[in-house]
């Protein structure tokens, strides 16, 4: 991969956490690919427009989410740009004590109208709960060596009422 590439996918997954951050509906549809695909709480969320939705929906309980993407391994998957990204966002809902989120993405990217954007996401959280770590803990399978996702066609994990009750 190229570092011009490279370099634009980062930019592309700092840029959806500044979204993430502020809230920018706009700002965070331009990440998605038109036909783009994101895999969360074990469901799947197609199309730009139904993505940004269900982001805005998961949202709401929040008044502030600060993630983070880290550990970044980029590479290609069936010939397509992809990434393994560790991501940690501090969850925090109004009027309750704030939560830590850990977990795995798994991405491909696509070049549409000149710009990177997310074609696929696919989120598996390992950890939910407080700082201290005595939330739930949610088993995980072996990833393999990164960028590659071991099985794209599984739901990701944990589903909502798993993680959410």
């Amino acid at each position: 991969m190229s570092l011009e590439i490279e370099s634009a996918l980062r930019a592309l997954l700092a840029r959806s956490s500044d979204c993430v951050w502020r809230r920018d509906r706009a700002g965070y549809s331009q990440c998605w690919a038109s036909d783009g695909e994101w895999h969360i709480l074990g469901e799947v969320v197609r199309g730009r427009e139904a993505i940004v939705s269900r982001w805005v929906e998961l949202m709401a309980p929040f008044e502030k989410v600060w993630q983070l993407s880290h550990n970044v391994v980029f590479g290609f998957d069936r010939d397509q740009p992809a990434a393994r990204v560790y991501l940690e966002e501090t969850l925090v809902p109004a009027g309750a004590p704030v939560n830590f989120l850990k977990g795995i993405y798994h991405d491909s990217y696509r070049l549409e109208d000149g710009a990177w954007r997310f074609a696929r996401r696919h989120i598996d959280i390992g950890y939910l709960g407080p700082a201290d770590f005595s939330g739930r803990w949610f088993p995980m399978i072996d990833h393999g060596p990164a960028p590659h996702d071991p099985d794209p066609s599984r739901l990701s994990t944990p589903s909502m009422a798993e993680a959410y009750g």
